[in-house]
């Protein structure tokens, strides 16, 4: 994780990603915080809602001068299998 860390400090605003319940605390205590606003993906054929994610993602935030509403749409590019 430090190392995926480490690339989003340097190249991006905000890390996204879906976890299981087991891991939530792991993902909590290196500073990641839990999403609860609506998940979505765009897909080829447009934004369309992932709800199963909605309760299990996590962002890592890194810019303390942006403020995100970490209760707004949160949507993550298309890739195939398990997008987030």
């Amino acid at each position: 994780m430090s190392e995926i860390e480490t690339i989003i400090r340097a190249a991006y605003q905000l890390g996204a990603l879906s976890s299981s319940q087991v891991a939530e605390g792991f993902y909590l205590s290196r500073g990641w915080r839990a999403w609860t606003g609506p998940t979505s993906v765009l897909a080829p054929s447009g934004i369309t809602r992932t709800p199963e994610d909605d309760d299990s993602t996590f962002v890592l935030l890194m810019d303390s001068d942006v403020e995100v509403d970490i209760a707004g749409d949160l949507v993550c590019d298309w890739r195939d299998g398990d997008v987030w």
